[in-house]
């Protein structure tokens, strides 16, 4: 059930950071005048870390997530954009890191790695957000029952 609050960590560790669309009409947003055949874009990085919108954006709590969605408003959550548009794979790509995580779950104890260097940092191109040097994690393998049972 606890995978069920993956939705927190898209929050946190999204690989994109805006939305781009085009407006096909004049129209007016939040009182500015937007002319048409422009591009808009805005930082869906910065919208899941407004206080406005999230409670302690900047902390990651899964526990956000424990009833699904929180209520909100739809379009203050929009890790695979939203609409027309929005992202195909998305219900794909939501399985998939639930599939991962309870893959490294069962088979792995997952434990910070002392780090000798500074701390990463992230590394923004126009599309993608990434760990510099990625993240520092132990994979230990556990033992499978079979393996403690031969053991004793």
């Amino acid at each position: 059930l606890y995978l069920r609050r993956v939705r927190e960590a898209v929050v946190s560790t999204q690989s994109t950071g805006k939305g781009t669309r085009w407006v096909l009409k004049d129209t007016k947003l939040a009182g500015y005048h937007v002319p048409a055949e422009c591009q808009l874009q805005w930082s869906q990085y910065c919208l899941h870390r407004n206080e406005k919108y999230w409670p302690n954006a900047r902390q990651f709590d899964p526990e956000r997530f424990r009833n699904g969605i929180p209520n909100v408003d739809t379009l203050t959550y929009l890790p695979f954009l939203a609409g027309p548009r929005a992202c195909l794979g998305k219900h794909i790509a939501m399985i998939s890191m639930k599939l991962t995580l309870s893959m490294l779950a069962r088979n792995f104890d997952l434990a910070p790695q002392p780090m000798a260097a500074p701390p990463p940092s992230i590394s923004q191109s126009m599309a993608l957000i990434r760990m510099k040097g990625g993240p520092w994690f132990w994979f230990n393998p556990r033992k499978s029952e079979e393996t403690v049972a031969e053991a004793s």
